[in-house]
């Protein structure tokens, strides 16, 4: 996948910092399977905000959900994690937000049931009284946290994942919607180091 600037603006940014929703892990296959590796690396040239909310997808499923404390204006250090992957075409998405948050009190109507006295049904014998009950609106009062975003940014693409292979996501993020995210293969030399070598894009596999 060669290097992609997708200035896109965070959509999803509420499951991306809550971490809540329908989103399906990855399962990753065994050790003993055969499979790829995945390192990943996120890169930040700025912290906007003193969260950091990071996410990223193979497919239709989440495989990394972190979420960090940073310091405003400092640049944190690279995430880097690495994940077992399946053989054969994979698309993936990464995606990064600094975000605050701000607590305030919001008022609410809310209705509420309370006895307002009795009621009688049936006749003869079978005549009964019961407890009447009516609704009111009364004015509440609570604490409510806001989540502000101060920066995101997501990118995306498609390579084909071979098995007993290494390849490394390196994503870099600027600024707000501006970010790129390049996928390398990472070739063994007989000394023992190792080259970084561009994978090409594919077509995103069908969902």
């Amino acid at each position: 996948m060669p290097s992609m600037d997708r200035r896109l603006c965070g959509v999803m940014l509420v499951t991306l910092i809550t971490g809540v929703g329908c989103t399906p892990r990855y399962v990753a296959p065994q050790p003993h399977e055969p499979h790829a590796v995945l390192k990943t690396r996120f890169v930040h040239h700025a912290a906007p905000g003193p969260m950091l909310a990071l996410q990223l997808w193979v497919g239709d499923a989440v495989i990394l959900r972190d979420r960090t404390p940073v310091n405003r204006g400092v640049v944190p250090p690279p995430h880097t994690r690495a994940f077992r992957v399946h053989p054969g075409p994979a698309a993936v998405r990464a995606e990064s937000s600094f975000f605050h948050t701000v607590s305030r009190m919001v008022t609410r109507q809310v209705q509420e049931r309370y006895a307002c006295g009795t009621q009688q049904s049936g006749f003869g014998t079978q005549r009964s009284t019961t407890t009447r009950y009516c609704t009111r609106s009364r004015t509440q009062s609570q604490m409510q946290t806001d989540t502000v975003v101060d920066g995101a940014c997501r990118v995306g693409g498609a390579f084909h994942a071979h098995a007993g292979k290494t390849y490394v996501l390196q994503y870099e993020y600027y600024a707000h919607q501006r970010c790129t995210a390049q996928v390398l293969e990472q070739v063994p030399s007989p000394d023992g180091s190792f080259q970084l070598v561009p994978v090409p894009e594919i077509a995103p596999p069908p969902s």
